[in-house]
C-alpha cells in the first residue's frame, strides 16, 4: 500500500512509461495526490502533517510536498508517480504564491494531455 501521484514534475518522472515509486521524497508539489481512506485518515490526524502548517516560515508552511513525502517515507509507504503525468498546473500563476509562474519544477516536462499531439 502507498500514496500515488498524479502530477508528475520533470524531477520525478521515471525514464519509461508507467507508474514508478519514489519512496525517499518528492520533487513536487501536491497537485493531486491519491490516498487509501485509511492512509487518509492517518495523514489527516498526524499531529506532525497538523502543525506544520502554523510554522512561522511562510515557505515551511506551504510545502504541502515535503510534509506527504516525509510523512510517507517514514512510514515505508512508497510514493508513486506516472510518467507521463496525468495532470498539470494551467494557470499562469500559483494561489499560494502569486508572483510565481508555472515553470520549472512546477510544470511537468511530459504531460499525458499533450501526448497525442506529439504522435
Amino acid at each position: 500500500m502507498g500514496l500515488v501521484s498524479l502530477y508528475c514534475g520533470p524531477g520525478d518522472c521515471g525514464s519509461g512509461p508507467g507508474w514508478h515509486p519514489r519512496p525517499d521524497s518528492c520533487n513536487t508539489g501536491p497537485l493531486a495526490t491519491v490516498f487509501p481512506s485509511e492512509l487518509a485518515k492517518a495523514f489527516i490526524t498526524d499531529a506532525t502533517v497538523f502543525e506544520h502548517r502554523w510554522s512561522p516560515d511562510p515557505v515551511v508552511a506551504m510545502a504541502v510536498d515535503d510534509v506527504v513525502a516525509r510523512w510517507a517515507s517514514d512510514r515505508g509507504l512508497p510514493l508513486w508517480f506516472p510518467t507521463p503525468s496525468l495532470v498539470q498546473h494551467i494557470g499562469d500563476t500559483s494561489t499560494l504564491w502569486p508572483r510565481a509562474r508555472a515553470l520549472g519544477h512546477r510544470r511537468t516536462s511530459r504531460f499525458a494531455g499533450d501526448e497525442r499531439k506529439n504522435e
